[in-house]
């Protein structure tokens, strides 16, 4: 069943390798971005916002901690590298002329200060002591010691005259030495801290040669402490980073991962992680990560910090031969809701999604009405209970967590059906959420405007009035983000504000639809432009009808899906004490009245034949009860990302909660029923090398199979959570939540039918 996706690569670095093997299947070189393919910030430093001369950043986005140059150690305007008095390449002290004192200092840890490092001395041999070359067998190089981050790495550029000045040179360096190079002066850093300031170079056009690499890298420092500049240096490779599942058939593999895990998380059970798992990892290709040494990733925040540098040569030290270790940053799972308020339509994949109509999608918008946020409706679930039976809507626990719910979801115990919330049908389930119908409202009414504004330059209308009140609300949001407090007048400003600017916009569409009507009824509609004023008052008309039909289909029971019926709670299923951990349990079910709205059991599928496009509906009415097939393909729907395709990681993957308080982070399992596992939950890992897998909105897919010799696909997990960068979903077995859902509500799961 192939299933449609836009596949394209994602736009994360690769984590740092501790332990790779030092052949073509390590992870290289991909931490840090390119022009074309990089992750950039909005809050990237650009011409018109970078910092000046002393290299101190000065707007409040920039980054401003002990690693970046301030104003009072940065260097000034009168030794502050410029275009007519720097150091050149041409005169730089190089190698063969620098100081070489043989008392070379260990450093073996480097100065942190950016002022501090202008202390470390000149030379060959100092330079390259000062090195750091943990991540050598990847190819990746840098100076000072210890300054390299473990992927992946976050990138502001800067484009000051100092650090265009020094891309140039260090530029020249590198052509000087027979290789082409992509270089940028950026600050480098993890997560919402500030970072250090670096010189990265992406050598290009010759055979990896780390010991060359070495050399040009003593040069360039060498280059960059004569200019007065003591920033990091960051030399590697760029490649893509492929990712590759174990599979059902490597006994030997999996055997030794149960010993593995056990070792590990005895380890890691009151440390900071987020992920533990296995997997085969590449820089070269998909196949070659097929037979690469599998890896132990571990996912932590605090992979770089001195608190972990004991836990790091901890887990070294336990790691058996046959696997190789790898350290990701990761802020911690994502919770794939969407909190966001303001996601426009661009995220939402609208066209695959039945946005109003009588029968909903698998994978469509779903949320708590009233509430911020949006899901995704999975799929349809019958129950049966003797005589009685019901349709139900499938999604994750966290997906419907709002203020009503709040209370009693702290309790950490499962909602069942008699729960004086559910039998008053006080949390009301909507698709679309509330958040993407106001967001497609407000996007059809920005397409009105626009258009109608295209109207108005063509008759030559167009509004002062409106155009200064835009601005003017701009400046009021802007000045309310920058505040540090923010007042309750300024916001019931702005909020007067919005409501005059929407009447005022109104006003205009309607006198600009007004004056074309006069335009055509004055006779003046002769000719082309005639015709294509009469055109465009039509394309206007019909948006209008459309939004109107929008406004009605919010405001009326047309959303209304069905209401809350039963859910997991934050809870995780427990093993016995032989077990590592228990699953996660996050899963929701919303009782819904088909003759109302119902959601569909298929899915359509478009094929070619002879160069004739055939659309067919396929069915989902089946499940697996595990998941043992060797390399088992699978697919998923969700809200944002639509159609997406993974392979499922055989090898057990253990993943720890952040606690319920924390937004940015997976809430789904609760800290305080985790005493027995030490907030450890196991899941299964699904994994892409071409997408992202998983975004917000996605929380509450059902995972199916997409191969095997069964006549039609059957569900085989509930998505709950992406890895950090995306590429990884993870969910727990389908099995293990029916049985759940049976035992919590009593009733039997009918359809989808076990899969035999």
């Amino acid at each position: 069943m192939p299933a449609p996706g836009d596949m394209s690569p994602t736009d994360y670095n690769v984590p740092a390798n501790d332990n790779a093997s030092a052949n073509d299947n390590a992870p290289t070189d991909n931490n840090t971005p390119t022009d074309d393919n990089a992750p950039t910030d909005d809050t990237a430093l650009t011409v018109d916002n970078a910092p000046p001369d002393n290299n101190a950043p000065t707007d409040d986005n920039a980054p401003t901690d002990d690693n970046a140059p301030t104003d009072d150690n940065a260097p000034t305007d009168d030794n502050a590298l410029t275009v007519d008095n720097a150091l050149t390449v041409d005169n730089a002290l190089t190698v063969d002329n620098a100081s070489t004192s043989d008392n070379t200092p260990a450093y073996d840890n480097a100065p942190a200060d950016y002022n501090a490092r202008a202390a470390m001395p000149l030379g060959d041999p100092e330079i390259r002591a000062q090195m750091d070359t943990r991540f050598e067998k990847d190819y990746r190089i840098g100076w000072p010691k210890d300054s390299l981050l473990s992927g992946p790495v976050r990138t502001k550029r800067l484009s000051d005259a100092v650090s265009t000045k020094i891309y140039k040179d260090v530029e020249k360096i590198m052509n000087r030495a027979g290789w082409s190079a992509s270089i940028n002066v950026a600050f480098r850093y993890h997560g919402a801290s500030t970072g250090s300031k670096t010189v990265v170079v992406e050598p290009m056009g010759h055979p990896k040669d780390v010991d060359n690499w070495k050399k040009l890298l003593v040069e360039i420092r060498t280059y960059l402490y004569q200019c007065g500049e003591h920033c990091n240096i960051e030399m590697f490779e760029q490649d893509w980073f492929y990712q590759q599942p174990i599979q059902s058939n490597e006994h030997q593999i999996l055997e030794a991962w149960a010993t593995q895990s056990r070792i590990f998380l005895n380890i890691l059970q009151d440390k900071n992680f987020t992920s533990l798992e296995l997997l085969r990892m590449s820089t070269r290709s998909a196949k070659i990560a097929r037979s690469a040494r599998p890896r132990v990733l571990v996912c932590s925040p605090l992979v770089d910090s001195p608190e972990w540098k004991s836990t790091r040569a901890q887990l070294r030290t336990s790691l058996l031969p046959m696997f190789d270790l790898e350290f990701e940053y990761s802020e911690g799972l994502q919770r794939c809701h969407d909190d966001s308020r303001n996601r426009g339509e661009t995220e939402v994949r609208s066209p695959i999604h039945d946005r109003y109509g009588a029968v909903v999608k698998m994978g469509a918008s779903l949320g708590v009405s009233g509430a911020i946020g949006s899901g995704t409706a999975g799929a349809k679930v019958r129950l049966v209970n003797g005589a009685h039976e019901a349709d139900f809507v499938l999604t994750n626990n966290h997906v419907i967590e709002c203020d009503e719910t709040e209370n009693f979801m702290e309790q950490q115990i499962p909602l069942t059906q008699h729960h004086p919330m559910v039998i008053t049908e006080r949390v009301k389930l909507v698709s679309p959420s509330d958040t993407d119908w106001i967001n497609h409202r407000d996007g059809k009414s920005l397409w009105i405007l626009d258009y109608a504004r295209k109207i108005g330059r063509r008759i030559g209308y167009q509004d002062q009035q409106l155009l200064q009140a835009e601005g003017e609300i701009q400046l009021l949001e802007n000045r309310l983000d920058e505040a540090d407090e923010q007042k309750q007048q300024d916001h019931d400003l702005l909020k007067d504000s919005k409501q005059r600017l929407l009447q005022m916009k109104s006003a205009y569409i309607t006198e600009t639809i007004a004056r074309i009507k006069g335009y055509q009824l004055n006779g003046e509609d002769i000719g082309q432009f005639g015709n294509d004023i009469a055109y465009y008052c039509q394309e206007l008309s019909e948006m209008i009808e459309d939004r109107k039909a929008i406004e009605e289909d919010g405001e009326n029971e047309k959303r209304h899906l069905g209401y809350l019926w039963a859910a997991s709670g934050r809870r995780a299923t427990h093993k016995g004490p032989d077990e590592a951990a228990g699953w996660v349990l996050d899963w929701a079910l919303g009782k819904m009245n088909p003759q109302k709205r119902d959601i569909s059991s298929h899915f359509l599928l478009t094929q070619y034949r002879d160069g004739i496009e055939e659309v067919k509906q396929v069915p989902v009415t089946q499940y697996r009860a595990g998941i043992e097939k060797k390399d088992t393909k699978v697919a998923k729907h969700g809200r944002t990302t639509g159609w997406t395709t993974a392979v499922i990681n055989e090898a057990a993957a253990f993943v720890r909660s952040t606690g319920p308080d924390d937004d940015d982070n997976i809430t789904v399992i609760s800290d305080k029923i985790v005493s027995k596992i030490g907030g450890i939950c196991q899941a299964v890992a699904f994994i892409s090398n071409d997408s992202q897998v998983m975004k917000p909105g996605d929380s509450g897919s059902v995972v199916i199979s997409n191969d095997g010799p069964f006549p039609e696909p059957a569900w085989v997990g509930l998505a709950f959570a992406g890895s950090f960068d995306g590429r990884r979903g993870f969910m727990t077995p389908i099995g293990v939540v029916f049985r759940d859902i049976e035992k919590v509500t009593g009733w039997e799961v009918r359809m989808p039918e076990r899969q035999e």
